[in-house]
């Protein structure tokens, strides 16, 4: 039986691990100017981490993620492991980039 909860064997800290950590702190900057720093509100940082770390996780093990989806799902497979693992890779990036979109959509005189 695959363990979904393995550690991976490969290096800890790659180019998109690091590059999403920094997406991340870049949104998090964001929101904090957007509200502004003595109008904290625990909704708008939620609005931000709840998605972003969605994405980070399917950034960081889309390989577990997805045998785990093979273990838990009981549904007939319409995709092989490799499409499931890149596309939940790149599904985390969308997710991850998600808080800028909505800011330009709203916002646009400030791109």
């Amino acid at each position: 039986m695959i363990d979904p909860f393995e550690i991976p064997k490969a290096p800890f800290w790659t180019p998109s691990r690091f590059c999403s950590v920094v997406i991340l702190a870049a949104e998090f900057r964001l929101a904090s100017l957007l509200v502004g720093a003595d109008q904290f509100d625990p909704r708008i940082a939620s609005f931000v981490l709840l998605p972003c770390l969605m994405g980070m996780l399917c950034i960081w093990f889309p390989e577990q993620l997805s045998r785990l989806r093979q273990q838990v799902g009981g549904l007939q497979q319409l995709l092989e492991a490799r499409a499931r693992k890149e596309l939940l890779y790149y599904a985390g990036w969308i997710v991850l980039f998600l808080p800028f979109l909505v800011w330009m959509l709203l916002n646009p005189a400030s791109i």
